[in-house]
């Protein structure tokens, strides 16, 4: 990929893969990359690893098995051994060191001791994508190209950009690779009866050729970690495209493009999958975080934030997501690898830290562009005990995470317990530390019941005989009238007073109550207690009732003196002094109240009780 004769600074570098959202396996505890560069998830916190000898400038890729020791690694043209020894027959594979994503490895389903070693040629070059397989019985267990198996051919000139991960039925995989000089994103399924070698063909709609000289092959390709998204990044188109991924028939389509100033090379997804984070040519020493959450493309574009590492760090290159959830960042010329500890966090709250882990000082060992890849390991495990759930307005719903074996818990408000209580609507989502230091991350989302109010309306009153429908507010699940009638309306022919209670669709209860009275009399109902907080409901004090004819109406405060002084047919007070909302606190009322009949009056004082 990489040319001695193009400028590397102008590129910025990353490789593939790997799962929180299902788990952070051992598989993936050791890395190698750079030139002699080593880092180690077998220790808490990561610690540098000194006995590797290979040499990459990009494309690099690692694995181990499930108790974290290291089985082999590669660059894409040889394999060592976890001697660090090449592998008697594992020189000429047919990636480049100076590829992107020179080579990822994947499991051979149903067999553990053999894997695949899928590899990208750089530039374009026709050799494309070809695959070898390692089997770990051979060479005394230190594991050996297959011979007759070695470099085989599946695809000529591709991009740069290898990916892969796990199906849900953890029996097969898909290995993603983008043709290039075309628009075609080939999707091959793996299984235990092999690599079906006619992909399935998904259309991003952007081409991808030599412009100028310039590489437009270059740039990662990442799977989010819940294996909805694909992201690549398209340097000489100054963007990057993302689409959906369909983990069963492998397809992708629904692709948008987010637009990024710089040309972007590196790629990698939050844990939750939430926050995609790019790497790029530029000068201020970024890499930007976009929200897939915000909206449109548009959106998304204009979502990004920059976050910032030291003022040397011209060249940032690849982004890989740890099996601590923490996502590591290679810039190049280092003695030391750089992390974004929290990922999930938006903004500078993902507390970026350059220099995080340093290798012992030797002075051929130093990064380079490239940090390994990873296949994404499809093994999901729910740890948070609800459902995703519905709540009412007012109401708290409890998240529970389970307990068993469980070292560290970290909810996505900051709680450090077993469990929460939330009042808002959202995502929720707990990070889970085992007691093998293996990191999980689950998601809930919460959903609060619409802030709807049946009402049934005004209390009224009626002269000698009368038949009088009352209507409820049409939309809710259930009602329930006082009569004992369960419709939206009611007839009534007698006064009194009549209430209904309702229910949402998330069984969100509601109600309200009307008075029907005799126009003989004058009858009025004073609130104690209002809330004018503008939300709708009992924001003004006012006086209801039936055959009234005006209202004088006057306010005091705690210490009398008056606040307020309307009168009218209908009066009623906003909880404001001098256009100011009033505190808290209990206010003295005055009212004169006249009937319809100029007979009737009643003078009546009392408290009021104004709340927020």
């Amino acid at each position: 990929m990489m040319h001695s004769k193009l400028k590397k600074y102008y590129l910025l570098w990353i490789l593939w893969i790997f799962t929180v959202d299902c788990s952070a396996q051992k598989e993936n505890n050791n890395w190698y990359f750079g030139e002699l560069c080593g880092i180690t998830f077998n220790t808490q916190p990561p610690s540098a690893l000194v006995d590797g000898q290979m040499k990459t400038l990009e494309g690099c890729a690692t694995m181990s098995n499930s108790q974290g020791q290291l089985l082999f690694y590669t660059n894409g043209v040889s394999i060592w051994d976890r001697t660090h020894t090449v592998m008697p027959n594992g020189n000429g594979l047919k990636g480049d060191g100076s590829s992107t994503q020179s080579a990822v490895i994947v499991p051979f389903p149903d067999s553990p001791h053999l894997y695949y070693v899928f590899t990208a040629a750089a530039w374009g070059n026709p050799e494309g994508l070809q695959y070898s397989i390692v089997n770990m019985n051979l060479n005394g267990g230190l594991g050996d190209v297959v011979n007759s198996r070695k470099n085989i051919f599946l695809m000529g000139t591709i991009c740069e950009k290898l990916a892969a991960i796990q199906k849900p039925n953890k029996s097969e995989y898909w290995l993603l690779a983008l043709k290039y000089e075309s628009d075609s994103l080939l999707a091959y399924n793996i299984s235990g009866s092999g690599i079906i070698s006619n992909p399935v063909v998904s259309r991003t709609g952007m081409m991808l050729s030599l412009q100028l000289g310039f590489p437009n092959f270059a740039g990662a390709m990442k799977i989010s970690p819940n294996g909805k998204k694909v992201a690549m990044a398209q340097m000489g188109k100054d963007s990057v495209l993302l689409g959906d991924f369909n983990m069963n028939s492998g397809v992708v389509n629904n692709w948008t493009r987010i637009v990024q100033h710089y040309k972007p090379y590196g790629l990698e997804f939050s844990p939750t999958s939430q926050y995609l984070y790019v790497s790029a040519d530029n000068p201020d020493k970024f890499v930007f975080q976009y929200d897939l959450n915000s909206g449109s493309p548009e959106d998304i574009t204009a979502s990004a934030t920059g976050i910032y590492f030291d003022s040397f760090a011209f060249e940032i290159g690849a982004l890989q997501l740890g099996p601590d959830g923490k996502i590591y960042v290679c810039i190049k010329n280092r003695k030391s690898i750089s992390v974004i500890h929290a990922p999930d966090s938006a903004g500078i709250a993902c507390r970026a830290e350059t220099n995080y882990i340093p290798f012992p000082y030797f002075v051929e060992r130093i990064t380079t562009y490239g940090l390994p890849a990873f296949v994404q390991l499809y093994r999901q495990k729910n740890w948070i005990t609800n459902s995703d759930t519905s709540i009412c307005i007012g109401d708290s719903a409890q998240l529970t995470c389970k307990q068993d074996n469980v070292k560290r818990v970290l909810w996505s408000n900051g709680g450090t317990g077993f469990s929460i209580f939330v009042k808002q609507a959202g995502k929720y989502w707990v990070t889970v530390t085992d007691s093998q230091n293996l990191v999980f991350v689950d998601t809930i989302e919460v959903h609060v019941g619409p802030k709807f109010k049946v009402y049934i309306g005004p209390d009224t009153a009626f002269c000698g005989k009368f038949s009088y429908i009352i209507n409820a507010t049409k939309g809710f699940a259930k009602y329930k009238w006082s009569t004992g009638d369960s419709n939206t309306q009611i007839t009534v022919d007698s006064k009194g007073m009549y209430t209904i209670k309702v229910l949402d669709s998330n069984s969100c209860p509601s109600g309200d109550t009307t008075i029907v009275d005799s126009c003989d009399a004058l009858s009025y109902h004073i609130p104690t207690v209002f809330t004018p907080n503008n939300d709708g409901l009992n924001d003004y004090f006012n006086v209801t009732g039936a055959n009234i004819g005006t209202i004088e109406m006057t306010i005091y405060n705690r210490w009398g003196e008056k606040i307020f002084e309307s009168a009218g047919k209908k009066v009623s007070w906003n909880g404001q002094y001098k256009q100011v909302p009033c505190p808290e606190s209990i206010y003295i009322y005055k009212l004169k109240i006249k009937g319809i009949n100029p007979t009737e009056s009643a003078y009546v004082a009392g408290n009021l009780t104004l709340l927020r």
